[in-house]
């Protein structure tokens, strides 16, 4: 009975929140992305034919097209309400709704309060969905439940959720080999495998299809967008920008050009040796629900210790398969520790790097550019060296 009321108690002071927060705030700039999006498609103008940048900054639409459907179904309900706190409640409500599911989901795979407030009571998931507006929070938890799927052997069930996810947002693909892996062990079929990975690209693929018939090199401009893009953000690599503005001389930019190239060449050596080592290491494990988690997190971690670019809403990725897999995995202090400490890291340099008022449309002072640089550049150092830690010491688990 106390373990029901702490449950209830806990799920209603997390939706409270969330509810009371995101009419009311939002991302100066994602958030008036999504508007702009939304309306765009609305009138009906490809996301695609926006223009990548605006003002030198990064504004176009650079996902599948299902986020753009439910900001156009958004911005509709805007116009026939025309009321700006409603439109940004819109917005964020899969974020919320996602955000609930993914907690509930989590009580019942553990059985404990603790567990469900680490991830729906921790106030960077509430910020990252309910106050920024991003909605990694989705295609994350739609792995999370490809990964039960398989392990319950519900294996074309977890190919379309896995599917779902990548429509979303890409990212889930990076666990796509994972599961091909496992779907293997599972089987003893190589077809079974093949035709698993045809099911988890299939939704991506037809929804993509329109466009890439209509507008091929738009969309591919704009789904590969962040993988062209320069890096920086909740990682080492951000010491570039900090060394051209305070040495622009020596590093200009033909040489933060050479820098940048030389931060992809190193991300696609280590995250591609490290995740070879995960796949062997998977293969070697017995069938177990936290052993195909603690994979899918070290893929992820994997990808927010090399990845030239790191924006603080990639936390979330590792972070709701990490959340269940303390607890699975023996609610060990050490998985505890890394976990808070990634999560405060992103949280301190997110609210430098964006300051508080601004998401309410707000004035706020900003650092000096160079400090202000600096000082996020160590914390990307630091976040960074946390994440390759924990990596290390998930590979040694069993």
């Amino acid at each position: 009975m106390q373990k029901e009321r702490q449950f209830l108690c806990a799920m209603a002071l997390g939706l409270i929140i969330r509810l009371v927060v995101a009419p009311v705030s939002g991302h100066p700039w994602d958030l008036m992305t999504w508007k702009t999006v939304g309306q765009a498609f609305l009138n009906g103008t490809s996301p695609y034919d926006l223009p990548l940048y605006l003002m030198g900054e990064p504004r176009g639409y650079n996902y599948p097209p299902i986020w753009a459907l439910w900001c156009a179904l958004s911005y509709f309900l805007y116009t026939q309400i025309p009321n700006g706190f409603l439109l940004n409640f819109l917005l964020k409500l899969p974020m919320i709704a996602v955000d609930t599911l993914c907690g509930l989901l989590i009580f019942k795979l553990t059985k404990n309060v603790k567990t469900l407030a680490l991830f729906y009571l921790n106030p960077l998931t509430i910020v990252l969905g309910s106050i920024w507006g991003m909605f990694d929070v989705i295609p994350s938890y739609l792995t999370l439940l490809a990964f039960i799927s398989l392990y319950n052997e519900q294996l074309w069930k977890s190919a379309l959720l896995l599917s779902l996810g990548i429509a979303v947002k890409i990212f889930p693909a990076f666990v796509l080999p994972l599961c091909l892996v496992y779907v293997y062990k599972q089987r003893k079929r190589v077809g079974d495998s093949l035709l698993y990975a045809v099911l988890s690209l299939s939704v991506v693929g037809l929804l993509s299809a329109p466009f890439l018939i209509s507008e091929g090199t738009q969309y591919l401009s704009a789904i590969l967008f962040h993988s062209g893009r320069v890096g920086g953000n909740v990682t080492y690599w951000h010491f570039i920008w900090f060394l051209q503005a305070a040495f622009p001389m020596t590093f200009n930019e033909a040489t933060v050009r050479i820098l940048w190239n030389v931060a992809f060449y190193v991300f696609v050596a280590g995250f591609g040796g490290i995740y070879i080592y995960i796949i062997l290491k998977l293969r070697s494990q017995p069938i177990h629900l936290h052993s195909i988690l603690n994979a899918g997190s070290c893929v992820f971690l994997a990808f927010l210790s090399t990845s030239k670019l790191v924006n603080e809403q990639y936390v979330l990725w590792p972070l709701v398969l990490i959340v269940p897999y303390i607890t699975l995995s023996g609610n060990r202090k050490e998985d505890l520790g890394f976990f808070t400490l990634i999560c405060l890291i992103d949280f301190i340099f997110l609210f430098i790097n964006v300051p508080f008022p601004a998401f309410f449309g707000l004035d706020a002072l900003s650092l000096p550019w160079l400090l202000k640089s600096f000082i996020l550049s160590i914390l990307g150092t630091v976040f960074a060296v946390c994440c390759g830690t924990y990596l290390a010491y998930l590979l040694r688990r069993r």
